[in-house]
């Protein structure tokens, strides 16, 4: 792991006066945004049962407390038979197509969404046990508490990472290091610094998952 003070050298020569605790603080929320934006850090988790008639699932359990889940990347089932890929979703859009899709179950679920940080929820409601079948993979960014960040994101996005903490910086109005000017710059080599990683992103990974159409509700 990189801790927020090796990405000091970045940025403390461009902000006079500032604080260390406070420019850490706007390093850890611009590492935060990028990781988000960019889709760059993913996860695949150990597999998980599905069981019968229970549809939240934990899947904070193999994260530090240095690690946070941003997204779902991709979901499938995976059985002796074959691969199942699941449909990300969320629950505006099964509310807009069936009011009562809660109480519905299945033989095996069809999609996936995040309930909140920490747990998703499958639809419909499993009516069987399958066993070490459910696979998922995360985006993940640094937790509010982390430390830091893993040692590749560093050396491949530590300055990036650093231009959107300078532009959070150079912001603050009334504070001795306050540029906008710059600030508009750094937020510019910010942007183009996460338009890059996520290219890099995309055409590392596949993301067919997220354009699969889901089927009727039955």
């Amino acid at each position: 792991m990189k801790y927020w003070d090796d990405f000091l050298g970045e940025v403390m020569p461009y902000v006079e006066n500032c604080p260390v605790p406070v420019a850490k603080n706007h390093i850890k929320n611009a590492a935060i945004e990028f990781c988000q934006r960019t889709a760059l850090w993913r996860q695949e988790l150990d597999r998980i049962n599905i069981t019968e008639a229970i549809y939240v699932y934990e899947l904070n359990t193999e994260l530090s407390t240095d690690e946070s889940i941003s997204a779902i990347n991709y979901a499938y089932i995976t059985e002796t038979s074959g691969e199942t890929s699941l449909t990300i979703t969320t629950e505006d859009a099964l509310d807009a197509r069936n009011s009562v899709w809660r109480a519905l179950t299945s033989t095996k679920p069809e999609a996936i969404m995040m309930v909140d940080t920490e747990n998703c929820r499958l639809y419909p409601i499993p009516e069987a046990d399958i066993s070490n079948s459910l696979i998922v993979g995360l985006i993940m960014k640094p937790s509010r508490d982390a430390a830091g960040v893993p040692d590749w994101i560093f050396e491949q996005w530590a300055e990036t990472i650093a231009h959107g903490a300078k532009a959070r910086l150079m912001g603050m109005k009334g504070r001795d290091w306050y540029s906008p000017e710059e600030g508009v710059d750094e937020q510019t080599d910010f942007d183009n610094g996460v338009h890059d990683a996520t290219i890099r992103a995309n055409k590392g990974h596949s993301r067919q998952n997220t354009q699969v159409q889901m089927r009727p509700f039955a």
